[in-house]
């Protein structure tokens, strides 16, 4: 597994080398991450995950076209700038950043959406 930080690669061959990189990307106030087998969001299932102090949104994309969002319990119509206003995220996408580490970490075994939080298509 290879985590994409700012167009550096950071290989991960086994499960702590991922963890200690995973800790260490999701300890900053904000940060965007692309996780795949070679770290290029080409590769295919891939997860991003932003983070926004203690929140944190995740994506998932599959080979087929299909794209799913973690679903949180915020509003829809909230919109919540992510990754120093990069991005604008509506609120039922955020989780918290420990149910997105779980499930970060889970990726790594499952190489598919985790079964610890809940997921919404979207394409």
């Amino acid at each position: 597994m290879v985590i994409s930080v700012e167009g550096e690669l950071i290989p991960c061959e086994e499960y702590e080398d991922y963890e200690i990189g995973i800790n260490e990307m999701m300890s900053l106030e904000s940060v965007e991450l692309w996780i795949s087998e070679t770290g290029s969001p080409d590769d295919f299932p891939c997860l991003a995950v932003l983070l926004n102090g203690d929140q944190a949104v995740l994506n998932i994309f599959y080979k087929d076209g299909s794209n799913y969002v973690s679903s949180g319990s915020g509003s829809f119509d909230e919109i919540v700038p992510f990754y120093d206003g990069r991005y604008e995220i509506h609120g039922n996408q955020i989780i918290s950043k420990t149910e997105a580490i779980v499930a970060v970490m889970d990726f790594f075994n499952t190489k598919d959406r985790s079964y610890l939080i809940d997921w919404e298509r979207i394409s």
